[in-house]
């Protein structure tokens, strides 16, 4: 029953309501934003930050999941209204220019048709995504065949974005191939979210949302703050069992080496210490990371596409936990670059070498990759990056602009 009610609900978005949207008159300066779940991160939410400060005449609205988030962000100075609320459904019919972060869902694909979509993305790196994925539980979602059920239940997944974040050459290779995009829909510049380790306004606007007031006290109070990161599991999550082991052997090497342990897990997994240590700790789950991001002395992490967000924005040491590689390869998701020839860092391969880190006095020194690793995924593109976006999006949203030209990447 309850499938019936998703694929008819499904027909009447797709094939009633999306057709209908395109009747709106589009404002050009309504812009709508949403990340996955509705929750208030991402590159959307940093580009709906810098646009709230430098670009008065745009009207930067966030779809969010519910009524006390989106009355929180109004208190912040952020209009926001819940995407199903009757206000939601007004300004997103209004709307000239759809971002997101990850999917058109993020916002609603229903009354989207005639607006311009910008897909944000949230990450460079190596992994296949999209429709590169050919194994795993995620490549029938991505099969294009004619007769994939998930053209009617997940369409958004299957329509183009009109402009593609795309931070280098390499990376806009890649993101055409698995978004089946050409050159012209490529948009060279970088990442909102890492603005903010050159722009202290933009990050200063950030830190009103969640703050938490423990980090400072943690950085002056211990040697190094760790933040251990990994990647979602496709094939599902093992973190506690298969990746940290005995909580109390890991605290007891963290204590004693004077550091702090911070355990931030994929936003599709829940994850809870069991109980409360002294040096090991959960992010909290409203809180930002990346404000803090640049902070971090040791991020420890896998093959998530963080590792290239804090080798841009920070010169912290990498730690590259790696215990289930052929594994997570085999079952979850394949790679599309080669692994070892696309990172720099200490490469940790079980929680033995995990715990010898951790108490090993001697600090990484610095490797000459990180240079090429940056250039490699982040190109040369012009800074402030969200200066770049907001232009070539005005570009398309209003008619009277001359015709964008394609992406130049260096």
């Amino acid at each position: 029953m309850k499938k019936l009610v998703r694929t008819s609900l499904a027909l009447v978005r797709l094939l009633v309501f999306y057709p209908l949207s395109f009747l709106f008159p589009r404002s050009k300066n309504i812009w709508v934003f949403g990340a996955s779940r509705g929750q208030f991160y991402d590159n959307a939410k940093y580009l709906l930050l810098w646009i709230t400060i430098h670009c008065p005449e745009i009207r930067p609205v966030w779809i969010g999941i519910n009524r006390s988030q989106c009355d929180y962000l109004r208190s912040h100075g952020v209009e926001a209204y819940p995407r199903r609320s009757l206000r939601g459904c007004w300004i997103r019919a209004r709307a000239k220019v759809y971002v997101f972060s990850s999917y058109l869902s993020d916002i609603g694909i229903s009354l989207s048709g005639g607006a311009v979509r910008v897909n944000l993305w949230h990450g460079v790196g190596i992994k296949k995504i999209e429709f590169l994925i050919d194994r795993g539980p995620l490549s029938k979602v991505f099969d294009p065949s004619i007769f994939n059920v998930n053209r009617l239940m997940k369409p958004d997944v299957f329509m183009r974005p009109h402009l593609m974040l795309t931070p280098s050459h390499m990376m806009a290779e890649h993101f055409k191939k698995a978004f089946r995009i050409d050159d012209t829909r490529c948009l060279a510049a970088g990442y909102p979210r890492n603005e903010i380790g050159n722009d202290t306004e933009l990050k200063g606007r950030a830190l009103q949302f969640g703050s938490d007031s423990y980090f400072n006290e943690l950085k002056s109070l211990r040697r190094r703050v760790m933040l251990y990161m990994p990647t979602w599991r496709d094939a599902g999550p093992r973190m506690l069992g298969g990746a940290l082991g005995d909580l109390d052997v890991l605290n007891e090497a963290v204590t004693a080496s004077g550091d702090h342990l911070i355990i931030k897990a994929h936003p599709n997994e829940k994850f809870t210490l069991p109980r409360q240590f002294s040096n090991v700790s959960i992010w909290p789950q409203n809180v930002d990371i990346y404000p803090y991001l640049d902070s971090i002395d040791v991020l420890i992490t896998d093959y998530s596409s963080v590792y290239y967000d804090f080798i841009d924005i920070s010169n912290g040491e990498v730690w590259l936990y790696i215990y289930d590689y052929e594994e997570y390869i085999s079952t979850s998701r394949d790679l599309a670059f080669p692994y070892l020839e696309n990172v720099a860092g200490k490469v940790i391969r079980t929680r033995d070498e995990l715990i010898q880190a951790i108490g090993d006095d001697n600090a990484d020194t610095a490797d000459d990759r990180v240079e090429m690793l940056r250039a490699r995924f982040w190109g040369k593109h012009a800074s402030p990056a969200c200066e770049n976006i907001v232009q070539r999006i005005r570009k398309l949203a209003d008619p009277t602009c001359s015709k964008p030209e394609g992406a130049v990447h260096a």
